[in-house]
C-alpha cells in the first residue's frame, strides 16, 4: 500500500542521510531538521497530512516539491529526478 511505501521510503532516506549525509549536496545546516522530521513524522497518516511535510523536506533538501495530480505527472517525475540529484554523493 501507499502507507507502506511512505514509511519504508522515510526509513531508507533517514538511514542513507544518517550514514552518508556529509557526502551529499543537501545543505549541512538543514540535516538535523531533515532527520528529525523523517523520524518523528507519522507516515501512516492520511496523505493530506503528510504531503506538506514531504514538501517541507523537499525545500530543506534544496529540491522542488512534486506537483500532484494528472497535470503534474511529468512534474512529479522531475521532482523525483531532483531528489536523486540532491542525494548524489560527492566523490
Amino acid at each position: 500500500t501507499h502507507v507502506h511505501v511512505r514509511k519504508t521510503s522515510a526509513t531508507k532516506l533517514y538511514e542513507a542521510l544518517a550514514l552518508h549525509g556529509d557526502s551529499c549536496d543537501i545543505p549541512e545546516e538543514n540535516m538535523d531538521e531533515i532527520l528529525n522530521i523523517l523520524s518523528e513524522t507519522d507516515w501512516g497518516s492520511p496523505l493530506i497530512m503528510v504531503r506538506p511535510v514531504r514538501n517541507q523536506l523537499c525545500e530543506l533538501m534544496g529540491i522542488k516539491p512534486p506537483v500532484s495530480g494528472v497535470a503534474g505527472t511529468s512534474l512529479e517525475m522531475a521532482g523525483a529526478a531532483g531528489v536523486s540529484a540532491a542525494l548524489r554523493f560527492r566523490n
